[in-house]
């Protein structure tokens, strides 16, 4: 098969749709499949690396604007002549599928939608409570819902975000890992009897970052070997160091944006993963990665995650956005070796459910449906 992925999030932007679309990517083209990346043109200060197996396949059609949206950022690919440029791509290049991320969102996604004269295929990665632009948008989207044969989203609360605006069957596939890059490798505790937490994300109102300061800053004096260490970058770097007392502020360190071995490494060297999200979460790939690592979870307990891990198995979930109680959840996990070892050996065996080959092959299967019913 000729296949598009087609997304307005991709290296050097890092996020979990740029890498859900570049693992995909990889595994189809280790199945046979000729598969091309159209998206962006993206300037990152310390972005994701940009894979060569997959930029000679990529083609970046127009540079994107970025700017705050859902509690995080949103992209959109700009250039004059967009709608031509897909067009002579797609006649050019005759694709079997097109495989469209988050394909109701300008530019590129909800164009590709347009002008594909291929069989389409449409993941959903995106949860909202409420989302506005759906509604406002409801007509043009009805309009267009022929176009999309299969509707694929990445978990139930990804689903029920869309179903309320777009009525349609869907499939259920989620975000995959690559259970190699992030395997234990036999980390040993620190030999002074420091225990260290670890946060993965964007420095953006949705992670939650700041509820994740309140309750460490509140541990401190309790628990004086405590560390943090937060990894990722955003408009909220600056005013999360200023949030914190000189005492807490010396026990977590910020490293900015990580990528590849050096984020799997820190994986491996925390004792318990935090991810603290106040909402607008459809997954939570930063959860498999801990997961994959062997490492026992704190999350809040909000949709997509719960759709992710399940509570005493591979997680503690605390009160959403409630900072003492996160800080009465971190205590119980720290103070507890045998939890701690429970939960990260449960999220092992709960991370080969997800592992790219068999998400992978779910996604062919659907392909090769959609090519047969065609015909």
């Amino acid at each position: 098969m000729k296949i598009a992925q087609v997304t307005e999030f991709f290296a050097p932007w890092s996020g979990g749709i740029g890498e859900h679309v570049a693992c995909l990517s990889r595994e189809l083209r280790a199945r046979g499949h000729d598969v091309r990346i159209l998206t962006s043109r993206f300037r990152v200060k310390g972005g994701a690396p940009i894979d060569p197996s997959l930029e000679p396949h990529t083609y970046r059609l127009g540079p994107n604007i970025r700017f705050p949206y859902n509690g995080g950022m949103a992209s959109v690919t700009y250039r004059p002549g967009l709608p031509q440029a897909l067009d002579a791509l797609f006649e050019r290049e005759s694709f079997d599928v097109v495989h469209i991320h988050n394909p109701f969102t300008p530019m590129l996604p909800l164009l590709a939608l347009d002008r594909s004269p291929a069989v389409n295929v449409g993941t959903f990665h995106s949860y909202h409570p409420t989302e506005r632009m759906l509604r406002w948008w409801n007509w043009v989207l009805r309009a267009r819902q022929d176009r999309l044969p299969l509707c694929i989203a990445v978990s139930p609360a990804a689903q029920t975000a869309f179903a309320r605006y777009f009525q349609r069957d869907y499939e259920i596939v989620p975000n995959g890992i690559d259970l190699q890059r992030f395997a234990p490798n036999g980390h040993q505790p620190a030999p002074n009897g420091e225990q260290r937490l670890l946060f993965v994300g964007h420095l953006v109102p949705k992670k939650g970052l700041s509820v994740l300061l309140d309750a460490f800053e509140g541990l401190s004096a309790e628990l004086p070997r405590l560390r943090l260490d937060v990894v990722g970058d955003g408009p909220l770097a600056a005013p999360c160091r200023r949030q914190l007392g000189a005492e807490a502020r010396s026990r977590v360190t910020f490293h900015g944006s990580v990528h590849g071995d050096q984020l799997a490494a820190f994986y491996r060297q925390c004792d318990v993963f935090v991810a603290p999200s106040i909402g607008h979460e459809s997954f939570g790939i930063t959860l498999l990665e801990a997961m994959a690592a062997g490492k026992p979870i704190v999350a809040a307990r909000i949709p997509g995650y719960s759709d992710v891990v399940r509570e005493g198995q591979e997680a503690l979930l605390h009160t959403t956005a409630d900072a003492r109680d996160l800080r009465d959840v971190l205590r119980r996990i720290v103070t507890d070796a045998g939890l701690r070892t429970t939960l990260g050996a449960g999220g092992r065996r709960r991370a080969e459910e997800f592992a790219w080959p068999r998400i992978a092959a779910r996604v062919e299967t659907h392909y090769e449906r959609l090519l047969r019913e065609r015909c």
